[in-house]
């Protein structure tokens, strides 16, 4: 009996150390990353729900923000972010931006018609809808907003596989909380091209909501103030019980941080021309020099009130020199500013409500970081508004706190939803022509 008891023992001992040995030799494979996605304009940014915690994923160059930006050099292949970028310079006419704009609408639409007139690539119609189309290797290629979006979610996807190596399979991605079904649809779309099972999609308000821990109120009206490097949007939030409605929404589909450099870069340039200089306006060289030095001037701006701008041998021989301070930037940007105040009236007019109903304020976007912004919103509503979230990554942040409530992940402990109300109130977007049947 004893000598049976053994054997059994020694069996069962047998069996778990063989089952240890193969799980080391042959490892489970491991379990895949869940991301939240915000699919920017203009830059966009991957977050991973990780181990109880959010993180920020940056690309090869250590940078955060990944510029929306795809080229289709003329020796073939796909370049996305920096390096589609740069690539611009050389061939402007083989990169694509904006596709957001473009996404889910028709071609015949005058905001696209609107906008077609300003892009190097060339807009077309495909059964009706706005595609794009460009060269590549010596031959037309055309593809839809959804396509292009796919390349910038592929690079985002690679960076997190590349940072946690593991696959990522699982994301929920943001988009405009006045985003129709048909973009909405159109944004799943390039995400599972990419490889990606959405989740869901969430509006960029309730993820910059999620991203401050504003869940965790019982009620609130919130104002999410979403001003980024091409869009301003503005929406209002009810909050009742952990589910965010959008009441209303508005903005300006043409005001954003670029628009602030431009008016720097067209200011400096006809100083520079005052000042005995030749128009560089027409060499694409020098004014892309220009437009970084400056870019990077309003950056530094945010923390101090003045600098100054030297660019040797700028253009025709001759130095730029100039001294901004943010006293000077801010006149120059006084229509844009002005601007940035009118979706808020209409947001507010649209829900009838007055500023004093509106209990939380949350700051999002690059362009907030310009002090006079934030002195705006302050003053109208005549309180501090909330920025202490890095306004460039709290859409993508909150959208990862959302993938992990979805997922069940370890370290989240309240629960969200949001609610899609497609009854909720709309502007027309400045920047955006007047349907013709008067309707957004």
């Amino acid at each position: 009996m004893a000598h049976t008891e053994l054997l059994i023992t020694g069996g069962i001992l047998a069996v778990v150390l063989s089952a240890m040995f193969a799980a080391f030799v042959n490892p489970l494979p491991p379990k895949p990353g869940v991301v939240g996605i915000d699919l920017g304009t203009t830059y966009s940014v991957i977050a991973l729900f990780h181990n109880g915690s959010v993180e920020v994923v940056p690309d090869s160059q250590n940078k955060n923000l990944t510029p929306s930006v795809v080229a289709f050099p003329s020796h073939g292949g796909v370049l996305v972010g920096h390096e589609a970028r740069d690539y611009g310079k050389k061939q402007p006419q083989s990169v694509v931006f904006d596709a957001k704009r473009l996404i889910g609408h028709r071609f015949h639409e005058q905001t696209v018609q609107h906008d077609m007139a300003l892009y190097p690539f060339e807009v077309v119609d495909a059964n009706g809808s706005a595609h794009i189309r460009v060269t590549v290797q010596d031959k037309p290629v055309t593809m839809s907003p959804s396509d292009v979006g796919a390349h910038v979610l592929r690079k985002l996807k690679a960076q997190v596989e590349a940072h946690i190596k593991r696959p990522v399979v699982k994301a929920v991605l943001a988009v405009p909380a006045d985003f129709t079904e048909e973009q909405r649809n159109a944004t799943v779309a390039a995400g599972e091209a990419a490889g990606l099972e959405v989740l869901r999609i969430i509006s960029e308000p309730t993820a910059a909501a999620l991203a401050y821990g504003l869940q965790q109120i019982q009620s609130a009206n919130i104002l999410v103030y979403d001003f980024g490097g091409g869009t301003l949007d503005v929406s209002l939030l009810s909050l009742d019980g952990g589910v965010f409605e959008v009441v209303s929404a508005c903005g300006d589909e043409h005001l954003g941080g670029e628009d602030f450099t431009q008016a720097l870069l067209e200011s400096a340039i006809q100083e520079f021309r005052q000042g005995g200089g030749a128009d560089p306006s027409h060499d694409p060289s020098a004014v892309d020099l220009l437009r970084r030095a400056l870019e990077d001037a309003k950056i530094r701006l945010s923390n101090q009130q003045s600098l100054e701008v030297t660019l040797p041998n700028f253009f025709g021989g001759r130095t730029l020199h100039t001294i901004l301070t943010r006293e000077k930037a801010e006149e120059i940007w006084g229509e844009l500013l002005e601007r940035a105040v009118w979706p808020i009236e209409q947001v507010l007019s649209l829900a009838e409500y007055a500023r004093d109903e509106v209990s939380q304020i949350v700051l999002v976007g690059g362009t907030t970081r310009v002090p006079k912004v934030r002195q705006l919103v302050r003053d109208f509503f005549g309180k501090e508004p909330n920025w202490s979230v890095d306004p460039d990554q709290a859409v993508a942040w909150g959208t990862a706190v959302q993938a992990g409530i979805l997922t069940d992940a370890k370290g989240i402990k309240v629960a969200a939803t949001e609610y899609w109300n497609t009854g909720s109130k709309r502007c027309v977007p400045r920047g955006r022509p007047m349907a013709d049947d008067g309707q957004a």
